[in-house]
């Protein structure tokens, strides 16, 4: 997992599925968390950089 501070974090996205936090991991997009609610798993994503964050 990364390694930022909260203030660093322009935007985030959450997601169930790991081909779409793959395309946004490739975008720039940083994982910073998996968690697993009952059967699903899900994928946290951050968005670090200046400008307005690339969606797949």
């Amino acid at each position: 997992m990364a390694d930022l501070k909260a203030e660093d974090i322009k935007a985030t996205y959450e997601t169930k599925s790991n081909d779409e936090a793959d395309k946004y991991q490739k975008l720039g997009w940083l994982l910073i968390d998996t968690y697993a609610m009952g059967a699903d798993k899900f994928f946290v994503l951050a968005w670090v950089k200046d400008g307005t964050p690339p969606k797949p």
